[in-house]
Order: C-alpha cells, then sequence, then structure tokens
C-alpha cells in the first residue's frame, strides 16, 4: 500500500490510515511540530498557575478530546517530578508531541 501510495504522491492519505506505525506518527511529528510550538492554547497552559493536573487535563481534551485515565495521569506526574533539566514548556511540548503521535489521534484526526 504504501509503495502505491509513493508512485501517486499522496504517502499522507496512507499515513492518516494506517494503524499507528513508526510511519504515521513521524508524519505527524513532522508536519504538527509547527503547530504545537506555535499553539496559543498550549502557550496559555504552560503560562498556567492552575496545578499540573488539570493542565494536563486541559491538554488531553484539546488533543484527544477526552479526560485522561488515572494511570494516564499518575504517569504523566511521576515524569514531570523526575525531571532532571528542562523548562515547562519543553514538558509540555513533549506531551503534547507524544499525544499527537499516539494511534488514538491517528485514528480520530
Amino acid at each position: 500500500m504504501e509503495d502505491l501510495a509513493k508512485r501517486f504522491g499522496r504517502v499522507e492519505l496512507v499515513s492518516r490510515c494506517t494503524s499507528g506505525n513508526w510511519l504515521s506518527s513521524l508524519y505527524i511529528m513532522n508536519s504538527l511540530g509547527p503547530l504545537v510550538k506555535s499553539s496559543k492554547r498550549l502557550q496559555a497552559l504552560i503560562r498556567s498557575s492552575a496545578p499540573m493536573q488539570d493542565r494536563l487535563t486541559e491538554l488531553f481534551l484539546i488533543t484527544l478530546s477526552r479526560l485522561p485515565t488515572t494511570e494516564e495521569l499518575t504517569s504523566l506526574q511521576k515524569h514531570y517530578n523526575t525531571r532532571r533539566e528542562g523548562s515547562d514548556e519543553a514538558y509540555f511540548h513533549e506531551v503534547a508531541y507524544a499525544l499527537l503521535a499516539t494511534t488514538e489521534f491517528v485514528r480520530q484526526h
């Protein structure tokens, strides 16, 4: 299928329809990266004084249109607390990229 798409120059359509392989994740990271960095909603979340759990919940709503599970929140908060370096901005960009690269995002959008 990918070979056929390459021949006709429509790789991006196949990437959106595949079941979350590395190619579709790479496509999303490359095409949506600049949008993440310039997102006004994401910048507002980064600057917000709201608790981390509320900001992460908002990020899930923005990207996946759902609330995060307890396990997802716990994992993300643990990752945030154990980081050695980096700003909140870098952390939120990292999480946004991760959410955009999920199979769930690829299938919904």
